[in-house]
């Protein structure tokens, strides 16, 4: 702030007095972009300016929205976004990018004036328009939708009601496809009905939920990304996958089984590597937890994995940091307990303040939020919560 050296008369006397220039604010008193009457930065008047008042001052495309920090940072979720996409990156989607699909879709060219169904929209995916926005709604499935090109099937707000025949797939993702994402969809089967079939892809789902039906995933030889995805009320397994790779962040398998086989699992894996972490595998009535075949790599760590039936998780199964059965002897660092779920009966499986789970985490996990787009771990610079919920 720059400073007027001013001399005033009084009563014959001089006064000097620094007076601020007109022409600048600072602090409380400083005007903002957006016409608002106080600072970002009112707590230290001398500091630095905010970054960003709206999201619009966010011109780095991996940091599209004005934090309320007034400082850019990544999307979190659709409604963030002003293309209503919020892309696995944290980037916003450019609508250029869209095949637009609706559930009474008519189409043949998928424009937003004209959407498409969602099976001619897959067909037209390509490098320029490689993501299928879904219209918010309800899209009744009689048939498998067979995902055979690379892309991104967008469905925040939309709902895939499957009427398939008994043990029949919602979707296949054959060998022939190197990438297919599922984001932000709501996928609910019937009682016999399973969800997703893979074969030699790799299958990315994110912020999505699928429930109910006989079974979920079935990979074989796929390489398997979910982050913030729900698996819920299947009949047998939520994801069972072999020979391949899988990377398991912020998410829910839990009351899954009513099936009641102690042969299978929520997630099971079979001569295939990676990690799951920072997920709640819970409540999964008669089977188990985590089933893992011998030589198998895969690495679970800062996990919930509680009240399935005995052992709930299987002695093949490496577990570090983690909340388990006190049925499970093997792994490192782990603790038993009542987990204190908020309320596991209406399915919501949210850690309670006094929760043993709360910063118990290997304190080298690198993930920054958690399922609800929290962030991790809270407070900062301390071990995080284990589970898919940080508490904040």
């Amino acid at each position: 702030m720059k400073l007027v050296l001013a001399i005033v008369v009084l009563a014959g006397c001089e006064l000097i007095a620094n007076i601020p220039d007109p022409g600048e604010r600072s602090g409380d008193d400083a005007p903002l972009a957006d016409g608002g009457g106080s600072g970002a930065n009112d707590a230290d008047p001398d500091g630095p300016p905010p970054e960003c008042l709206v999201s619009s001052a966010c011109t780095t495309g991996a940091a599209p929205v004005c934090g309320a920090d007034h400082s850019c940072r990544e999307c979190i979720d659709d409604p963030e976004c002003g293309s209503g996409v919020c892309l696995p990156d944290g980037a916003c989607a450019d609508a250029a990018r869209f095949l637009y699909a609706a559930p009474n879709g008519t189409g043949a060219t998928c424009t937003a004036a004209a959407p498409c169904t969602v099976d001619t929209a897959v067909t037209k995916l390509s490098v320029a328009t490689d993501i299928v926005k879904l219209a918010a709604g309800t899209y009744v499935r009689t048939s498998t939708l067979d995902a055979a090109l690379p892309g991104i099937l967008a469905g925040g707000g939309a709902t895939f009601q499957s009427q398939l025949p008994d043990y029949n797939f919602v979707f296949t993702v054959p060998s022939t496809n190197p990438s297919f994402t599922i984001l932000g969809l709501s996928i609910v089967q019937t009682d016999t009905a399973n969800m997703l079939s893979c074969d030699g892809a790799t299958v990315k789902m994110v912020r999505t939920s699928a429930r109910d039906g006989n079974v979920g995933m079935l990979a074989t030889t796929c390489a398997l990304e979910f982050d913030r995805v729900r698996f819920t009320g299947f009949r047998y397994y939520a994801v069972a996958a072999s020979l391949g790779t899988i990377a398991v962040r912020n998410s829910y398998f839990v009351a899954n089984g009513r099936g009641a086989s102690t042969q299978l699992a929520a997630l099971q894996v079979d001569r295939t590597s990676g990690l799951v972490e920072a997920s709640t595998i819970a409540n999964n009535g008669g089977i188990l937890s985590l089933l893992c075949q011998p030589n198998t790599p895969v690495r679970f760590r800062n996990l919930i994995a509680t009240g399935s039936t005995p052992p709930g998780i299987a002695s093949d199964c490496a577990v570090d940091h983690s909340l388990v059965d006190a049925t499970y002897a093997s792994g490192a660092n782990n603790l038993t307990g009542d987990p204190r779920f908020v309320d596991p009966a209406t399915g919501n499986f949210h850690i309670t303040a006094t929760s043993p789970a709360r910063g118990v985490g290997d304190p080298l996990t690198p993930l920054l939020r958690d399922a609800d787009g929290d962030l991790r771990p809270n407070p900062a610079a301390t071990p995080p919560d284990v589970g898919a919920d940080e508490i904040p």
